[in-house]
């Protein structure tokens, strides 16, 4: 594998989770937290990189990040506009990753029943189909994780600035 065939997953982990009123990626769940199983997982995944993007309570993420055995860990980068949304969290993981890294998965913190042979099909569908990017759903309805092709659309994703984020290119 070249160095242009790096696949990373993202996870998004640095929101507030204002709504549930406590941070949903440090819920327990199955005896370890929802951020330790998500990476846990993804460290059975067909990625190269796992890098955690953090935000609010961002020394507890990653005190549960650090917990999971991996045979490579996982690399945790501090997105200091959390508060600004979760466009610039996916901006500040994209920075973080190699100019050469050739897809990233962008995965929610807050899916923890994730399972890695799921990333490895939307991972085949993208290498089997050429396109940019690949949105998983069910019932009709797209979901998570994204996987994006980072040689045509790195640029243009750092590029967006504000609502609606990720949806412009999505639509295209």
């Amino acid at each position: 594998m070249s160095m242009t065939d790096l696949f990373a997953a993202l996870v998004l982990a640095a929101g507030e989770s204002r709504r549930m009123g406590e941070p949903k990626q440090l819920l327990p769940w199955s005896g370890r937290t929802i951020i330790e199983q998500i990476v846990a997982t993804l460290g059975q995944s067909p990625v190269d990189e796992i890098v955690v993007v953090l935000g609010h309570r961002a020394d507890e993420v990653r005190e549960r990040v650090e917990q999971v055995s991996l045979p490579r860990p996982a690399r945790a980068v501090f997105n200091a506009r959390y508060r600004d949304g979760m466009l610039t969290s996916i901006h500040a993981g994209i920075a973080a990753l190699a100019a050469d890294t050739r897809a990233a998965f962008v995965v929610l913190c807050d899916q923890p029943q994730l399972k890695a042979t799921t990333l490895a099909k939307l991972r085949a569908a993208f290498e089997a189909s050429g396109k940019g990017i690949i949105v998983p759903s069910h019932n009709s309805r797209r979901g998570h994780p994204l996987l994006i092709d980072l040689r045509k659309y790195r640029a243009e994703v750092l590029a967006i600035d504000g609502a609606p984020g990720l949806q412009t290119i999505l639509r295209a």
